[in-house]
């Protein structure tokens, strides 16, 4: 068996298995389409990570959403269109539309709304706020440059910081954030690096050696029952493997300093993002 040949059936299976787990995402988190996704709505730019038993990864792609997997968990969420990627022109377009709206919460409503997230998606809370140090950010934009009058926008990231690289283990980096959207307390950007935080057991294919050994030709010839089938008979859930996303990363020591709010530096545009 070669596991970077993936086979029809394999990829289904995990596809369909990404497609669940985005689906109690969204029903978690209170995100539409308010229904099971799928296959119909998946677009052009996911993919089925090649096969290893301890690291089941991919990512799906909708019209709206892009969900990242890693170590059989959805680590990575964004929602797509909320900010353009550029020009920078677009990106004052969209400060200033945003601008217009008033905010529903505050720091401390962010703060919770993030959390209870966090908490129905099977991510250890308590375990979190005792390893990392809580953080704070709202969006801001300057119409005139730094220097100029400050707008700050109905968005508010979440993030909990650390010291987690192996090569620069003085740096400090979110390990886990959330970003709302004020106005309608929605859901923008989610990103969970530290695996053992999630008590909810990781998608995990069961035999998969017996599912790589399904040829291409064969699948073709399942009917949507067989097919469906083949997910039940070969997922399985599998017990928390404490690991972290990027093999950069390592586990923080335990005690971390004191939590605090601290102002970043004036940013135009909104903070970076993964690439997918």
């Amino acid at each position: 068996m070669n596991p970077l040949q993936l086979t029809m059936a394999y990829k289904f299976v995990a596809m369909m298995l990404m497609l669940q787990e985005a689906s109690f995402f969204c029903r978690q988190t209170g995100l539409p389409p308010g229904r099971e996704f799928t296959e119909s709505d998946v677009r052009k730019g996911g993919h089925v990570g090649p096969y290893n038993p301890k690291d089941f990864g991919g990512s799906i792609v909708t019209d709206d959403y892009f969900f990242g997997f890693g170590w059989g968990h959805l680590a990575n969420f964004r929602k797509r269109g909320f900010m353009p990627d550029g020009p920078d022109s677009a990106i004052r377009e969209r400060n200033l539309e945003l601008a217009k709206f008033a905010s529903l919460i505050d720091t401390n409503g962010a703060y919770q709304v993030a959390t209870n997230w966090l908490a129905t998606l099977g991510v250890d809370v308590p375990a979190l706020e005792g390893k990392y140090r809580l953080n704070f950010i709202q969006w801001r934009y300057y119409p005139k440059g730094k220097d100029g009058p400050v707008i700050m926008l109905p968005v508010y990231h979440v993030e909990w910081l650390g010291f987690i690289l192996r090569t620069q283990p003085n740096r400090e980096r979110a390990v886990v954030s959330v970003t709302i959207f004020g106005a309608t307390k929605e859901l923008v950007e989610y990103h969970v690096l530290d695996d053992s935080l999630f008590l909810r057991p990781r998608i995990q294919i069961k035999d998969a050696e017996k599912l790589l050994s399904i040829s291409d030709e064969e699948f073709r010839r399942f009917d949507a029952l067989q097919r469906s089938n083949l997910v039940v008979e070969f997922s399985a859930r599998g017990d928390r493997q404490p690991a972290l996303h990027d093999p950069e990363l390592i586990h923080p020591a335990a005690t971390n300093p004191p939590a605090r709010k601290k102002e970043k530096e004036p940013l135009e545009r909104p903070p970076a993002r993964p690439a997918k």
